[in-house]
């Protein structure tokens, strides 16, 4: 799925935005973000809605973020350096239809978690709880 995920963004990266010159990083960095903006909204969404913790939300350090969002960035940066160009030949070797249909997803999926972490911000910044 995230070989998928990553063609999908190349894609997105050199067709729609145009980015020739240095394509490969601006996909990392692009899956490193909405991944770690997915993984903002799980652990916002447990600890606020679930366990109705507002205060470790407002208390959180900004550091630790910027760290794990590292880690994301690195990990992603040495797991595709390498083997990038063959996903992206298997991805242009499958069929267009599936091809369409990866694509579609994926832009689908980057709006819905910008918009759920955009959500969850205004949620907590108005102590609004769903339940």
């Amino acid at each position: 799925m995230l070989r998928i995920f990553f063609c999908a963004n190349y894609w997105l990266v050199t067709k729609i935005f145009k980015n020739e010159s240095y394509p490969f990083i601006a996909t990392i960095i692009s899956m490193s973000a909405y991944m770690f903006f997915s993984i903002l909204f799980v652990v916002d969404f447990c600890l606020f809605q679930i366990l109705k913790r507002r205060d470790l939300l407002m208390e959180r350090d900004e550091t630790l973020g910027f760290v794990f969002i590292t880690i994301i960035l690195f990990a992603n940066y040495f797991f595709y350096k390498k083997k990038y160009n063959t996903y992206l030949k298997k991805f242009e070797k499958s069929e267009k239809t599936k091809q369409n249909l990866y694509k579609t997803i994926t832009v689908l999926y980057m709006m819905g978690i910008l918009f759920l972490t955009v959500c969850s911000l205004y949620l907590v910044r108005n102590n609004i709880y769903w339940y």
